[in-house]
C-alpha cells in the first residue's frame, strides 16, 4: 500500500485512529504533511476524508488522493489536480464529501 511505504519511508510515526481512519502527521520531503488510511468502505472514503479536512483545517487544493485505476497498467502513475472520478467509486464520494474535486490525485 503506498500510504504504509510513504510513512516507512519517511520515519513517520505509527498511525493512530483518528478520523474515521489510521492518521499520522510529520514530514516529507521537508514539508509537514499527514498520512490518512479510511477504514471505511472505499465507496465511503470521503466520510474520513472530509472529518480530517474540516478538524485539521486542510483546503481541498491541499489534499493528494491515492487510488487505483484499472485503466493503466500496473506500475503506472499518472498525476493530476482535479478533475472528474473516472467511474471511481471512492474519488466520487470524496468529491461529493468536500464540496468540490479540486483535490489532487
Amino acid at each position: 500500500m503506498v500510504a504504509e511505504r510513504l510513512i516507512r519511508a519517511h520515519g513517520l510515526s505509527r498511525p493512530r485512529r483518528r478520523y474515521e481512519g489510521r492518521w499520522v502527521e510529520g514530514g516529507i520531503a521537508g514539508r509537514q504533511a499527514a498520512v490518512l488510511m479510511p477504514r471505511t468502505y472505499m465507496n465511503n472514503s470521503g466520510d474520513a476524508v472530509s472529518l480530517a479536512a474540516k478538524h485539521k483545517h486542510i483546503p481541498t487544493d491541499r489534499i493528494v488522493g491515492i487510488h487505483d485505476d484499472m485503466d493503466f497498467p500496473f506500475g503506472v502513475v499518472r498525476a493530476k489536480q482535479g478533475g472528474g472520478h473516472g467511474g471511481h467509486k471512492g474519488l466520487k464520494s470524496i468529491a461529493a464529501r468536500l464540496g468540490s474535486d479540486g483535490f489532487s490525485r
